[in-house]
């Protein structure tokens, strides 16, 4: 018995102090990586013909940004991000007016928190999301080199991700990670003149690569 009561305390020990060699940390981290999006549904102003809809045709691009976090309990991390996405685009419209190129693009601001699962062979995994503040969405539009341009700022997009990170040594961890935004209901307009673009929704997916240095 007396055996069985020394095991039982030793492994709370054991886990007391796994709790108590945890140390805060912060950190910084870069990425980048392919970006995807479905096309979308276009409601417009001045852009085509009175009533005139359309459709944005949107290719594989890219994802770029980076963020200050603090790691603030064994499992869980919060985040401050700069994100910049990008796709590139064309546009044909219900009256035959096209766009052969153009771009839909944001800069956004995110919130993050992140939940850490148990670490395996040095690997981590992870799943988080966030909100987001839009410092810009636009839209360019392109035909025969004259471009037109349509953007927003302000409102709010949705994030949420999951990937895993490898522990290299102490400070450095390079991390993959598979996220997607969503900002809906979205009004664009014109950077020149009274034309819109209404009501589009902005739903990218991007797979990241990227490195952590924490200190």
């Amino acid at each position: 018995m007396y055996c069985r009561l020394i095991l039982i305390l030793s492994l709370i020990l054991s886990v007391s102090s796994n709790a108590d060699d945890f140390k805060e940390r912060f950190y910084v981290k870069a990425y980048g990586g392919l970006n995807f999006q479905s096309g979308k549904s276009l409601e417009q102003e001045g852009v085509a013909n009175p009533g005139a809809t359309g459709k944005l045709k949107l290719d594989s691009a890219f994802r770029s940004g980076m963020s200050f976090g603090y790691k603030f309990k064994p499992k869980w991390s919060v985040e401050f991000a700069y994100d910049y996405i990008t796709n590139s685009s064309n546009a044909r419209f219900s009256d035959g007016t096209f766009f052969q190129e153009g771009d839909y693009s944001s800069v956004i601001l995110f919130t993050n928190m992140f939940y850490h699962l148990k670490t395996y062979n040095k690997f981590t995994p992870y799943f988080g999301g966030g909100l987001g503040y839009i410092q810009e969405i636009d839209i360019d539009l392109e035909t025969s080199g004259v471009e037109s341009s349509f953007s927003t700022r302000g409102g709010m997009a949705l994030q949420i991700s999951a990937g895993a990170e490898y522990k290299i040594n102490k400070q450095f961890f390079v991390f993959t990670d598979l996220t997607y935004v969503s900002a809906s209901g979205i009004d664009l307009k014109a950077q020149q003149g009274p034309n819109r673009i209404n009501n589009v929704d902005y739903t990218p997916v991007s797979i990241m690569f990227g490195l952590k240095y924490a200190f």
